[in-house]
């Protein structure tokens, strides 16, 4: 999902902090007007804003809304939040085990060599944001948990849910979502008709699909008598408008009191639930056969489709099948949702319609060839050309990136149906998105269950450990992938599989290489030359001299380690691979090295280009703080300083902390640049990068120009939040964490977790280094703040 970045600078609009500032965010953009529902968003907006419970949940039957409130009431509240609004679908979250995934894809976070529920809660602790969890029901209660942990965690988090039930969370604020206020039947006034939602609703959306369509004196008992049937429920009214295409609103209504629609409640549950039912019954009753049987297969999909995955799940495979005008038909009745994906079109069910289509689905005796076809079809979309984790363009990613549910839908209908070879291969054919994108901890899992299906002795098994093995050497667990390796060496030998015993030995070398032993790294890798001389290729040659560049480069050996990066360079400009990347940035360590200032400016930024076009994030980052040492040493402090707070913030917006090696080289550098710079100068230009996105970063070190002195807020005003500058105050009073955790009723932790942000924000180091900005800066009447006669407490959105 595309996120977004603003800037501005924080300002008082009467007691709420209205921010700007660095906003990220994922909400989806809106559709149609929203009708109605401002009494709903205030409400709910107060509660989210200056309410004592920072769980809100909406409840209410299928049908009512409450996406649609939610979102707008985020929308509302978007501004106010320093870190943003988040929207997570859990529609086609299976189970409450992965909420933890979806959430990291929502935010952009990057996998970790850690659990993600705590990696989320790490990233959220110090943070001011909403997030909404929408279509909650199937994970209760389960899931209350996981909100309680992120709450419990971060005292300026708000978590806006939609539900049919609770989610029983500690201090959870309860906000059900009535129907729309209905008409009394013997209302004829049609401009007093007009004011109420209902038929407000009605009238746009039948408008849409028939330009012609008023409401008048003729039309309007109708239109009345359709809403009341309906109980005002917004999507059931919204079905029926769309049938206006063909039905005057008479015979609308007249078919709905055919189906047995009676409606008379307003209420919400359980009556409310069976109108939406009876209404879907009577959409679907409307449909002619081939679009009924369309209808009940679409539900199979995980997050929407594409025309090429309806035509090949409509016709349950059939080679050469239309389902065009079928589908024209269900979108024209409005059980089909179709948006805009660039040049192609997309579609969608809505939850409560998606939830009607496969219990129609379930009780045919399609399910399974339905979910087979599914299932083929990603297994053929992800497999050519997108072949290889090092062999593949960025195109292919992000297509099967936007696709990623229904792989993993497919995934788990292959392993329910004990289907094998489809199980495996979905696997394999998801392994480079994963490894590229940050999918660690899914690979492992998904590997890990693969050890389970193949026999002991067969290649598959040895394949699958060989990935365990890159998998772990990412995760940083050495010791774990260096026993996968070893393991899958001996069986490849065995099978006198040459190239899969010199890749294994290889992931020993990288095993070998994390730990710092870059001396039994290399002794590894010439172990497997003399296979890879046998059986190897163009790529497998390329990712050899890359990694052997790199060993010699911690080495020290800059002569070898160039000819061997070099060479790989060379091969890799011949295939495709979003390795090549990392390795133009090593080229560009290297010649930064050698005083070859020009070539590796050249050589970083040809790297960072690349990295970011495959979505390697964690990558691209290490590359930025390499620019930032570039800049240094080209004594351009400003764009030094801007390049290593777009890197900081980088790793806090992504949740990808460095080694500690990695996060003591970069104290040395900030404190190196700060100590080259005017104190201005440098607040100024730290406070330039702290906000950017990593394609704001991009554009603004390829610009080869130095960080901007005006134009964004220094860190000293409004980059922190009032909770930050809160407890930076308390910081300033040599308060230890925890002081200040008993100070605030909160937990230790969470007060580290801010002053590491904090001192990222401010480009500072130390603690005593906070307590001297905090010093420095001016209250409102231009004098030094007396903390300790004032200093405010418990204050979260004021």
């Amino acid at each position: 999902m595309r996120h977004t970045a603003r800037s501005g600078v924080t300002a008082q609009r009467g007691n709420e902090a209205q921010v700007t500032a660095d906003l990220r965010s994922s909400l989806p953009a809106r559709r149609t007007r929203l009708i109605g529902r401002q009494t709903e968003v205030e409400a709910v907006r107060e509660r989210l804003l200056h309410g004592d419970r920072r769980a809100v949940t909406l409840t209410g039957a299928a049908g009512t809304g409450k996406t649609t409130l939610a979102l707008e009431v985020a929308r509302s509240v978007e501004s106010l939040m320093a870190d943003g609004a988040w929207f997570v679908d859990l529609l086609v979250v299976p189970d409450v085990e992965s909420v933890p995934r979806a959430m990291a894809t929502a935010l952009g976070l990057v996998d970790q060599d850690r659990p993600l529920l705590e990696a989320l809660v790490d990233h959220l602790a110090a943070r001011q944001a909403l997030i909404v969890l929408d279509n909650c029901e199937h994970l209760l209660p389960a899931l209350g948990a996981v909100v309680d942990a992120l709450l419990d965690r971060g005292p300026d988090l708000r978590i806006l849910a939609t539900s049919r039930a609770t989610l029983r969370v500690r201090d959870e604020s309860v906000y059900p979502v009535a129907p729309f206020e209905l008409p009394p039947p013997d209302v004829e006034d049609v401009g007093r008709l007009a004011g109420f939602e209902a038929i407000q609703l009605f009238v746009e959306r039948a408008s849409a699909v028939d330009a012609g369509f008023e409401l008048t004196l003729a039309t309007a008992p109708a239109v009345v008598s359709i809403c009341r049937r309906l109980d005002g429920i917004p999507l059931a009214i919204e079905l029926a408008a769309a049938s206006t295409a063909a039905l005057s609103p008479a015979e609308i209504d007249r078919r709905l009191e055919a189906t047995g629609v009676l409606g008379g409640t307003q209420a919400p549950g359980a009556p409310a639930q069976r109108t939406m039912e009876a209404a879907l019954d009577w959409s679907h009753a409307l449909l002619d056969g081939e679009a009924q049987t369309l209808f009940r297969r679409l539900s199979v999909f995980a997050g929407g489709w594409s025309l090429e995955a309806a035509e090949h799940v409509g016709s349950l495979g059939a080679a050469g099948a239309s389902v065009v005008p079928a589908l024209a038909r269900l979108v024209g009745h409005s059980l089909v949702v179709r948006e805009s994906d660039g040049a192609r079109s997309r579609y969608r069910m809505l939850a409560p319609i998606q939830e009607y289509a496969a219990r129609h689905l379930a009780a045919s005796d399609e399910l399974g060839p339905a979910s087979l076809a599914h299932a083929t079809f990603f297994v053929g979309l992800t497999t050519s050309p997108y072949a290889n984790v090092g062999q593949c363009l960025p195109e292919d990613l992000d297509r099967v990136a936007a696709e990623h549910e229904n792989a993993l839908a497919a995934i788990r209908f292959a392993t329910q149906a004990g289907v094998v070879p489809l199980r495996l291969g979905l696997v394999m054919n998801l392994i480079p998105l994963w490894r590229v994108r940050g999918h660690l901890h899914l690979a492992v899992d998904q590997l890990q269950a693969a050890l389970g299906i193949t026999a002991d002795d067969s290649y598959e098994h040895a394949v699958v450990r060989g990935l365990l093995a890159e998998f772990f050497n990412v995760l940083g667990e050495y010791d774990a992938a260096d026993e996968q390796a070893r393991t899958a060496e001996t069986r490849f030998a065995a099978m006198g599989a040459h190239l899969g015993t010199a890749t294994m030995l290889a992931q020993q070398g990288l095993a070998a290489a994390g730990r710092g032993e870059f001396e039994a790294a290399l002794a590894a890798y010439d172990r497997a030359r003399p296979m890879l001389e046998t059986a190897g290729n163009d790529l497998t040659w390329a990712y050899w001299e890359a990694a052997v560049g790199r060993f010699e480069l911690g080495l020290g050996n800059l002569a070898a380690a160039v000819e061997h990066l070099e060479e790989a360079d060379r091969r890799f400009r011949l295939i495709p691979s979003w390795y090549h990347g990392r390795t133009l940035a090593m080229l560009g360590v290297v010649a930064h090295r050698r005083g070859e200032v020009a070539r590796a400016t050249t050589l970083l930024a040809e790297g960072l280009i690349s990295l970011r076009a495959y979505g390697a994030t964690v990558d691209a980052i290490g590359c930025v703080e390499d620019m930032a040492r570039l800049a240094v040493d080209q004594g351009d402090g400003r764009r030094a300083a801007t390049l290593l707070a777009a890197a900081t913030g980088l790793r806090d917006a992504t949740a990808a902390a460095g080694s500690v090696p990695e996060r003591v080289q970069l104290s040395a550098d900030v404190d190196r640049v700060r100590s080259a710079l005017p104190t201005a100068d440098f607040e100024a230009a730290w406070a330039a990068g702290v906000g950017m996105t990593l394609d704001q970063v991009l554009d603004f070190a390829t610009a080869k120009r130095s960080a901007p002195l005006s134009g964004r807020a220094s860190p000293g005003g409004d980059a922190l939040t009032p909770r930050e500058r809160e407890i930076a105050g308390l910081v300033a009073l040599g308060l230890s964490n925890r002081a200040i955790a008993d100070r605030l009723v909160i937990a230790p932790g969470t007060v580290k977790i801010h002053v590491e942000r904090i001192l990222g924000k401010l480009g500072r180091t130390s603690r005593v280094q906070i307590a001297t900005w905090v010093h420095a800066q001016p209250d409102r009447d231009g004098t030094a703040p007396s903390l300790a006669q004032d200093m405010p407490t418990g204050r979260r959105l004021a």
